[in-house]
């Protein structure tokens, strides 16, 4: 069976809007891959606003179900807003540690 060009391409945009709302993070919203001072892998996220909320959202759609560990925060002011940045670190997956993780967000 054939498909069309006017039958695919609806599928198509369909099928990329559906994939861009499942990443956890994309439009500016990204967390920075880096590697912290002692040498693991880790990540940067920025986000404003009154609380630490978007932040340590940001850190648990990037990390899943492994939880993360928050190694660093910081906030600044500029013009009257604040911008927060967090430093964080997922946790091995329970798989390859023998263990289990702790939830995302959790203590």
């Amino acid at each position: 069976m054939k498909t069309s060009l006017r039958t695919a391409l609806p599928l198509l945009a369909a099928t990329t809007l559906v994939a861009a709302c499942a990443t956890p993070t994309f439009f500016g919203n990204t967390p920075t891959s880096i590697y912290y001072k002692d040498g693991r892998p880790a990540y940067v996220a920025n986000c404003s606003g009154p609380s630490w909320k978007s932040c340590l959202e940001q850190a648990g759609s990037t990390c899943l179900t492994a939880g993360y560990d928050v190694l660093e925060k910081s906030t600044s002011r500029s013009n009257g807003d604040e911008t927060r940045e967090i430093v964080f670190a997922c946790n091995a997956s329970p798989a390859a540690v023998g263990g289990e993780a702790k939830p995302a967000g959790g203590s």
